[in-house]
């Protein structure tokens, strides 16, 4: 159960960091690439819903242990997701907006091989790293 705890809360925490990004108006690009950010942000919140209930299923049937999510591997990953998160928020540095983004990734990765709901948020968040690095000078507001 401890496990699902610590999914749910890290879950949490990357939806929130992604709503952020989706809402900061300073991204024009979303104009240039003909997408309403409304409805990726829908359809991401429901995602993220949907991807928290399979967690508890797959904590149940030992399938987070299998792909390296639960115990010390876990612990691991998500301390390094809070760690870069914190540098974030003190530093406002793009490389650590990378960096931060690359964790969820490597997280959702893991999940991704037993749940194609976190493999569809991972490529969200994959396509928007390149965006994000040609926009930073004008995100650099964003505030977690």
């Amino acid at each position: 159960m401890a496990n699902t705890v610590n999914l749910e809360s890290f879950l949490d925490n990357a939806e929130k960091i992604l709503g952020k990004i989706l809402n900061n108006d300073n991204l024009f690009f979303y104009e240039k690439l003909d997408v309403s950010v409304e409805k990726i942000k829908g359809e991401l919140n429901d995602k993220f819903g949907k991807l928290k209930e399979e967690i508890k299923v797959l904590e149940t049937n030992n399938s987070l242990k299998e792909i390296g999510l639960s115990g010390e591997q876990l612990k691991f990953k998500l301390n390094a997701f809070y760690f870069i998160r914190d540098e974030l928020i003190k530093s406002k540095e793009s490389k650590s907006m990378k960096k931060m983004l690359q964790v969820i990734g490597i997280i959702l990765g893991n999940l991704g091989t037993v749940s194609p709901v976190a493999h569809a948020i991972k490529e969200i968040v994959d396509s928007l790293k390149p965006l994000l690095d040609y926009m930073w000078d004008y995100i650099k507001d964003i505030t977690f």
